[in-house]
């Protein structure tokens, strides 16, 4: 009897190879490679310790800048992939009051994690003194003013002798770029300005790095340096010159800047507000311009400010942080030999009478040139002296007040003129 066809057709399909997904059946789809997930990103942070004042900013890989407000904990914004390199760079340290900052752990590869490493450490600076000395013809230079007792003896570096090209010296004849450690000597018997580099280190009787002579002079007056902008304020009996790329300049110039003034002098450069003051020389006279990043020989002084009654002023000092300004005469002025403080000073403008016009009459002594450095100690020269004051906080002081120094230093020049404090 034969097998019925339905029997046969199921014992076959027990049988030998079988395709298990017919061909009319759903077939499974090729995904191909499983993508990993995006990569993790991740953030810089750090720590602040020692800040003061304000002003101080840092950058990420040369942009996201960062103000820094307060000592503590910071973070950038700036989301970073695994395998990114950083670097943290201090855009601008603090100021008002200054301080060094140096940064650690700024460098480095994110790896899995936000970087966490990074410290910033701000201190306040030392102080380093440079004076002109006419009495000897030479460049003296004070180290950590700070670390030398009141009345204490000061050991300077003396830059002197017939290779420095050092010549007779006048009013406020030296400046110290304290961010290129580059020392600048105005003469007064030449249109020259000697330059010595290194001035952590210059001494003795060395050759000047460079001179600069400019064109058409015939004895320089004052100097002031703008180490921010790299320029130089140089003053003759009749100009006001300002000299760009201060740092390669050698050689004769022709002063891209030559503003006319009435027997400018003394140079004294507002950092923090771009502002410079400018003495007549005993000619009762003050120049003040607005933006010195901007002049050009046809620039006038945005105020000039007269008086009568006080021969001066040979000495100019401002304090940009507060806006506080200095004169002095090492002639008797009302009431003696004075220096005289004015509160917002750049307002100043017009003619005025200095006793009423001014905060303060600080009755010092014969003064003949003077500096605030960056804490707001005020330092000036008693005529010919050879030392020098200091105030540390001239701008308490108000009415007419007789001066006892907080600081005497002494044998820090010969017979001093010019002098200049920078931090460092």
């Amino acid at each position: 009897m034969r097998r019925p066809l339905v029997l046969a057709l199921l014992v076959g399909a027990g049988c030998g190879s079988v395709n298990d997904n017919p061909p009319d059946a759903p077939q499974a789809l090729d995904a191909g490679p499983i993508d990993s997930p995006p990569p993790g990103t991740y953030t810089v942070r750090g720590t602040v310790t020692g800040f003061a004042g304000r002003n101080l900013v840092l950058k990420l890989n040369g942009g996201n800048d960062l103000p820094i407000t307060a000592n503590g904990a910071f973070s950038f914004n700036a989301q970073l992939a695994e395998g990114a390199t950083y670097a943290v760079t201090l855009s601008s340290a603090p100021v008002c009051p200054q301080r060094m900052c140096t940064l650690a752990n700024n460098t480095g590869t994110i790896a899995g994690a936000d970087a966490t490493t990074l410290t910033v450490t701000c201190s306040a600076p030392h102080y380093r003194l440079v004076a002109q000395s006419w009495g000897d013809t030479s460049v003296r230079v004070t180290d950590d003013l700070a670390a030398i007792a009141n009345n204490g003896t000061a050991i300077p570096r003396i830059i002197k002798g017939a290779s420095t090209m050092l010549t007779n010296s006048r009013l406020d004849s030296v400046a110290y770029d304290t961010s290129r450690d580059v020392i600048y000597a105005a003469s007064h018997t030449s249109p020259t300005v000697i330059v010595f580099a290194n001035g952590a280190t210059a001494n003795g009787n060395i050759a000047p790095t460079r001179s600069i002579s400019i064109a058409g002079e015939t004895a320089l007056q004052g100097i002031e340096v703008d180490a921010a902008g790299d320029r130089l304020f140089v003053t003759s009996a009749t100009r006001l010159y300002v000299l760009a790329n201060a740092s390669t300049l050698t050689g004769s110039i022709t002063a891209p800047v030559a503003i006319p003034l009435a027997s400018p002098a003394s140079v004294s450069h507002d950092g923090i507000n771009d502002r410079l003051f400018v003495a007549g020389d005993f000619t009762s006279t003050l120049y003040i311009f607005n933006s010195a990043a901007t002049l050009t020989s046809s620039s006038t002084p945005n105020k000039t400010v007269t008086w009568s009654g006080w021969n001066g002023p040979p000495a100019v000092a401002i304090d940009g942080c507060r806006d506080r300004l200095y004169l002095g005469s090492n002639t008797v002025s009302p009431g003696g030999f004075n220096m005289f403080a004015f509160d917002n000073a750049s307002l100043l403008s017009g003619a005025i009478v200095p006793d009423s016009a001014s905060q303060a009459r600080l009755q010092t002594g014969p003064v003949l040139s003077a500096d605030v450095d960056s804490a707001g100690v005020l330092w000036y020269w008693p005529d010919s002296a050879a030392n020098v004051f200091a105030i540390d906080q001239p701008q308490t002081l108000a009415g007419v007040v007789t001066v006892t120094p907080d600081k005497t230093i002494n044998a820090v020049a010969s017979s001093a003129y010019g002098l200049d404090v920078g931090a460092y």
